[in-house]
């Protein structure tokens, strides 16, 4: 981001202090997009990008950076959006985002599920960046090793299609395309079902840090696990509460749900978390005149919707875990649980996806008394 004639300046691929030249393409009275010509002075922390295909593909806007400096803008990205969205400043924060627990990745062959498409000769490959376009992958440095031996055409199962594209799942030396195939996933302890329909996380080695850490500290008797998926918090809080209701949309990872919680402990609702919280009664699944001691969310992008929130402000449970993939939905929900008697006890931002602008934070709330 720079300035020019009073107005703020996007331009992609660029570094802090670093002199460029640049070609505007769009823009208002306040801003405008640029494209990048040339770096004339570069940053220290400007590295060679490790893809010949970097601003061409769509998957990474990262690799022209060191892995150090992608961390420290991950942190900026959600320091400044609590602080311009939320209103929030985080206690014992100092520049650029010091005070925020940063957990890292492998910063390259970590991405174990990624969707690919037909291009027009046949082959596979990614969207080109800003279009519907296809350019053909040879190789991709982010993906993990099956994905790769895909790519490079060893693999000798023809993988199904929907209007030109599939989703791989590829980790452990193994590799699956087809829906109609159940994937296991280990998680620590765990084993988990799942299919290439249902969504989730593309980077094991962060997903399991990230079990690791979540739920440390927390028990009790009832756990409600919104927006569950297959059930990958799920199994976990059934080893630390007699009950774990899990909300989840999709059938189809609901359904892997129902198969992936322990009888007698999971409870698992098919549909969205809104049309949970309109069943008739209310509070369907809710221990008789108990509510959670403890509430998980994991929403979209969106975050949550009013009524969502309406729900926890109303229901007040003693302990919030939120994960985030959205800096500027969480800063949203944030603000509003800040001031509806939660306090925000710790956060951390999780490197899922080096060499992109994405991050996964994780936020724990506590009601105030």
């Amino acid at each position: 981001m720079g300035r020019l004639d009073g107005r703020v300046v996007f331009v992609p691929y660029t570094l802090p202090g670093e002199e460029v030249e640049v070609a505007l393409e769009k823009g208002g009275r306040d801003f405008a997009h640029a494209r990048l010509s040339r770096v004339l002075v570069p940053s220290e922390e400007r590295v060679e990008p490790v893809c010949p295909l970097f601003t061409i593909c769509g998957g990474c806007d990262f690799q022209h950076m060191d892995y150090r400096s992608q961390g420290k803008i991950k942190k900026e990205i959600f320091r400044e959006a609590l602080r311009r969205i939320g209103g929030v400043r985080l206690e014992a924060d100092g520049e650029e985002g010091s005070g925020i627990p940063f957990v890292e990745s492998p910063p390259l062959g970590y991405r174990n599920r990624a969707q690919v498409h037909r291009t027009g000769d046949g082959n596979w490959g990614f969207k080109m960046a800003g279009s519907h376009r296809v350019v053909e992958v040879p190789f991709c440095p982010v993906a993990s090793p099956e994905i790769n031996l895909f790519f490079a055409g060893r693999f000798p199962e023809k993988p199904p299609q929907d209007h030109g594209r599939t989703v791989l799942f590829g980790a452990e030396g193994e590799l699956c395309v087809r829906r109609d195939r159940d994937i296991e996933v280990r998680l620590l302890e765990k084993r988990l079902r799942l299919s290439t329909d249902c969504f989730f996380q593309g980077n094991l080695v962060m997903l399991r840090r990230l079990l690791a850490d979540v739920f440390q500290g927390f028990s009790g008797d009832f756990a409600l696990d919104l927006y569950g998926g297959v059930g990958t918090f799920g199994v976990f809080l059934a080893d630390r509460f007699n009950r774990v209701l899990s909300v989840e949309e999709n059938p189809v990872a609901a359904a892997y749900a129902r198969e992936n919680l322990p009888r007698g402990k999971g409870e698992v609702f098919s549909g969205s978390v809104e049309r949970w919280l309109a069943a008739p009664g209310g509070r369907r699944g809710f221990p008789r005149g108990a509510g959670p001691d403890l509430v998980v969310v994991d929403p979209p992008r969106s975050g949550l919707s009013p009524p969502v929130r309406d729900f926890l402000l109303r229901e007040r449970p003693p302990a919030l875990i939120y994960l985030s993939c959205d800096a500027a939905t969480l800063a949203r929900d944030a603000a509003i649980l800040l001031a509806g008697s939660y306090e925000m006890t710790d956060w951390t931002v999780y490197d899922f996806y080096p060499q992109t602008s994405h991050l996964e934070v994780l936020c724990r709330f506590a009601a105030s008394s």
